[in-house]
């Protein structure tokens, strides 16, 4: 996007939120969205390309369309945040909110992917699998502990939680990440059974 463009949305969206008319509004935010529609398509294309999921252009447009408005009703002129900055930050946002709904929206409609399906034996088979888990984090050293919840927390897939390496006179930073190997393996086999 050329920086007269740039200069031109900026200088709109302030008219946007100084302007008190409905239509007059309107026809500003509509001359925006004509001329944001092809960032936001590109941005929105790369993002859907990435996951593997590929829409038709009405689709797409309509996509676009919800996007512009919810960059829009977030922007805010006096925040001097640059209004290119802002779409592109607000477009990610908007596509994991979108994603989230999407993926709520399959879960509700897929019948096998409700728990309460009137069988308790999943949870007592759950609870088995946590005892099993317990039962043999206390059979090992409590040096190899800590490996053993970084172990867990990795397999979770949360990178916030994993328990990174800490010096230690029990094992080298080597041991620590074979050790890791091995418990990983331990869990999926008490996990499986």
């Amino acid at each position: 996007m050329d920086s007269k463009t740039i200069l031109y949305l900026e200088d709109k969206s302030k008219q946007l939120y100084e302007c008190s008319d409905q239509k007059e509004k309107d026809q500003i935010r509509n001359d925006m969205f004509v001329r944001m529609e092809p960032f936001i398509d590109i941005w929105l294309k790369g993002n859907l390309n990435y996951r593997k999921l590929f829409m038709e252009d009405g689709e797409r447009l309509s996509l676009c369309w919800d996007c512009f408005e919810f960059c829009l009703k977030y922007y805010r002129p006096a925040k001097n945040i640059p209004l290119i900055n802002h779409f592109y930050g607000y477009t990610k946002f908007f596509l994991l909110s979108w994603f989230a709904e999407k993926n709520k929206r399959e879960n509700i409609n897929d019948p096998d992917a409700s728990i309460d399906d009137g069988k308790f034996d999943n949870c007592a088979v759950f609870y088995e699998q946590i005892d099993d888990l317990k039962q043999f984090r206390k059979m090992i050293p409590e040096d190899y502990q800590t490996i053993f919840d970084d172990a867990i927390l990795s397999m979770a897939g949360r990178p916030v939680d994993k328990i990174p390496y800490r010096k230690s006179n029990a094992y080298s930073y080597y041991k620590y990440c074979e050790s890791k190997k091995v418990f990983k393996i331990v869990i999926d086999f008490l996990l499986r059974r």
